[in-house]
């Protein structure tokens, strides 16, 4: 499915049918969105209506707190799993220091009703718009319908008493709990990068990795993992190392390092990849001598050939 993509729209987006939206950050588009999305889908198919997400960037703490926040699931792959789940169409609000003093009141009557055109707005337990969130659930709930905008309360989706939620997933995936990652989810966790040139130090091995470059999103602790790579629309077996490669000190922050036990075509630098975790092996470890390193990555790497094999 396809979706589009306005990004900080400042002026009517022209619809020919009515609008269901739902408001966040949606880091990790995980269960709990996606039943959201699914219950907005039920409200809007009386009238043949348009699904709407409406996120902003960056993240509001990046620009009134100055601190970088990884995220769990990047923009690209945000975009491709809110088409997967359904949604028409994203609505990328540009977050300045000049938006977070705007008003609640302010806020819904120039973007919710006039920019974007909203006709329904389903909200979380904990959704808020407007300067300092004062624009929480109980003023969205009295004051969108004076706007002519629909606007409901969606309770929260939990897993075994506890809410499903972006900072439950950065808590189990930092202790690399990666069942509990895949339940909350609902699919392994990955990560993007682009592929570069690294120190080649895999070729030099007898092992080429794919390095990429991961930027501002969230890892796993370092060490070494079962994982699947995507290249273009293939997913091959790799064993990936997550780590700064303490045997050799060639980098100072932890890079994701993939080689790919299935591949055999050709180099594929500057080309887009997705690692998806599986399982981690064993943490990341400084050997003595290269030799050494050489030969634990020869026996990671059948490690990872027998868990295929018997996944197959």
């Amino acid at each position: 499915m396809t979706i589009t993509v306005h990004r900080n729209p400042h002026r009517a987006i022209p619809r020919n049918a009515p609008v269901y939206g739902f408001l966040g950050n949606l880091d990790g588009v995980h269960r709990g969105h996606q039943a959201l999305i699914r219950a907005l889908q039920e409200r809007s198919q009386a009238d043949g209506g348009i699904i709407s997400a409406i996120t902003f960037y960056p993240h509001p703490l990046e620009v009134l707190k100055k601190t970088e926040v990884p995220r769990i699931t990047p923009l690209r792959k945000k975009v491709a799993l809110l088409a997967e789940f359904g949604v028409d169409e994203l609505i990328l609000v540009h977050f300045t220091p000049e938006l977070s003093n705007c008003s609640a009141d302010d806020f819904i009557r120039e973007y919710l009703q006039k920019r974007f055109g909203l006709n329904f707005l389903l909200i979380g337990e904990d959704a808020a718009v407007g300067k300092d969130r004062e624009g929480d659930t109980e003023f969205l709930l009295s004051e969108l319908p004076k706007l002519g905008i629909g606007c409901e309360l969606f309770q929260f989706v939990s897993i075994d008493g506890s809410k499903i939620g972006s900072s439950v997933i950065r808590r189990a995936l930092q202790r690399g709990e990666f069942e509990r990652v895949q339940s909350l989810l609902g699919r392994r966790f990955s990560v993007l990068g682009r592929v570069r040139r690294g120190a080649q130090l895999g070729r030099q091995l007898g092992f080429p990795t794919a390095n990429i470059e991961v930027r501002n999103q969230l890892l796993p602790p370092n060490g070494v993992y079962i994982a699947r790579v995507k290249l273009e629309k293939s997913w091959y077996s790799a064993a990936v190392n997550v780590g700064v490669n303490p045997t050799v000190n060639t980098q100072s922050q932890p890079r994701v390092e993939s080689y790919l036990l299935t591949y055999s075509g050709s180099e594929f630098y500057g080309e887009i990849i997705e690692v998806e975790f599986i399982k981690k092996l064993r943490d990341e470890l400084r050997f003595d001598s290269v030799d050494e390193l050489k030969n634990r990555v020869h026996s990671d790497i059948e490690d990872v050939r027998e868990y295929f094999s018997k996944d197959s």
